[in-house]
């Protein structure tokens, strides 16, 4: 949907979904958190270090805990028409663009000009 409405250049989107009230169930991503755990009282042990710490700074790292099952739905906030205004409210038209790119040009070589000494008009 984004691809087809923005139609060039690339885009990076992340949309999250933050529960409140009941608990959702999560997973653990075990073999991360071992690889995290190691990496820690490794540096906690040469910079000699309380460990004790470890656990409540692994549960924070990304993609150690993560919710299971969460799929954006109308019922929980999901609304394509949402997306739709916000990313024509994105869209420009190349006309605008090459509006907005001529006037930041004219206003770099006045500002040249100015700095030369060459701003006056003839």
């Amino acid at each position: 949907m984004i691809s087809d409405k923005l139609g060039r250049g690339s885009l990076d989107c992340s949309i999250s979904l933050k529960q409140t009230g009941n608990a959702k169930p999560v997973s653990i991503n075990t073999d991360l958190a071992k690889a995290y755990y190691k990496a820690l009282s490794e540096l906690s042990n040469e910079l000699n270090l309380d460990p004790s710490n470890i656990l409540s700074t692994l549960v924070k790292l990304p993609e150690v805990i993560t919710p299971t099952g969460d799929t954006l739905t109308k019922k929980n906030g999901w609304n394509s028409k949402k997306l739709s205004y916000s990313l024509l409210k994105t869209q420009f038209t190349p006309l605008d663009e090459g509006k907005i790119l001529e006037e930041d040009m004219r206003l770099r070589i006045s500002n040249i000009l100015k700095t030369t000494g060459r701003d006056r008009k003839t």
